[in-house]
Parts: structure tokens; C-alpha cells; sequence
């Protein structure tokens, strides 16, 4: 299969603990070349809070639903990588 994308990528960051919260804030300020944050996703409402000028999603699920992202960063505990990988590839992303 291919994937078409736009530029910049808009990037979607799920699971906003330390590592997470440093992708999105990095991806919001531009300073990845070719990339921008599309959405945020974290089951902590006050995660959400320091993203609310992106669109900001309680669930991975409602994050790929909503079609914002073209590409995830999975920055969940690592047990859950593959089966969210999984799923964002299955959504085309």
C-alpha cells in the first residue's frame, strides 16, 4: 500500500507523560522540520490542559477517529505500542 501525505506531516502525540509532553511541545513549536502537531491524546484531562490550542482527545481512539493526524507518536507505556501501532497502521496512518 502507499501513504500520501501533506507537509508539514500532521503529527498526533498519544500519552503526554514526560517523553510524550516533549514530542508535542517540540512539534508545536516547529522545531521538527516538515512536521506540526496535529492532536493531543491523554486519559489525564489536566495532561490536556498545557495543549488546548491543539485538539485535544481523552482517547486514542477518538484521536484517529477524528482524522487530524496523518502519523502517530506512541508515547504510551511501552506494553502498549504494538497493539496501538497496530491499530494507527489499520487506520492508514
Amino acid at each position: 500500500s502507499s501513504f500520501s501525505f501533506s507537509l508539514p506531516l500532521q503529527v498526533g502525540v498519544v500519552g503526554l507523560g514526560q517523553r510524550g509532553t516533549l514530542y508535542a511541545r517540540e512539534l508545536a513549536r516547529g522545531a521538527v522540520p516538515g512536521a506540526a502537531l496535529a492532536a493531543v491524546c491523554d486519559a489525564d484531562p489536566e495532561a490536556l490542559r498545557a495543549f488546548r490550542q491543539s485538539p485535544c482527545f481523552g482517547s486514542w481512539a477518538e484521536l484517529l477517529a477524528a482524522g487530524k493526524a496523518e502519523a502517530l507518536v506512541v508515547a504510551t507505556p511501552p506494553t502498549e505500542h504494538v497493539d496501538l501501532t497496530l491499530k494507527a497502521l489499520a487506520a492508514g496512518l
